[in-house]
């Protein structure tokens, strides 16, 4: 059992599955080959990510053949369905593990 204060350690494998974020509207699915799909209101987009020490989270996406950073999230807490993420960009959001995804096929099999 970890101590109180200390940080959790994940691994990719923790954070593959179909994400709802509780203040936002958007969906992401993180696939097993580190490829994300993310749809918010009208908006769809897909590339790859990244999971790095401490905790980060890293989309990226093709843009005229070079690879951007699409946003950056630092984990800051994780338990059973639910991640705690704050964005590099200042926003803070839960979350939540789904088992299905209306908006993205690939992994609703």
């Amino acid at each position: 059992m970890a101590a109180i204060g200390e940080p959790v350690v994940l691994q990719p494998r923790d954070l593959i599955g179909t994400w709802q974020a509780r203040r936002e509207l958007t969906m992401l699915e993180l696939h097993p080959d580190f490829t994300y799909d993310r749809y918010f209101a009208d908006v769809f987009d897909q590339g790859s990510w990244t999971f790095r020490r401490p905790n980060t989270l890293k989309l990226f996406y093709a843009d005229k053949g070079k690879r951007r950073v699409a946003d950056t999230y630092r984990i800051t807490g994780f338990g059973q369905n639910i991640i705690y993420m704050h964005r590099a960009k200042g926003e803070a959001d839960a979350w939540v593990k789904r088992n299905y995804s209306r908006h993205f096929p690939r992994l609703s099999r």
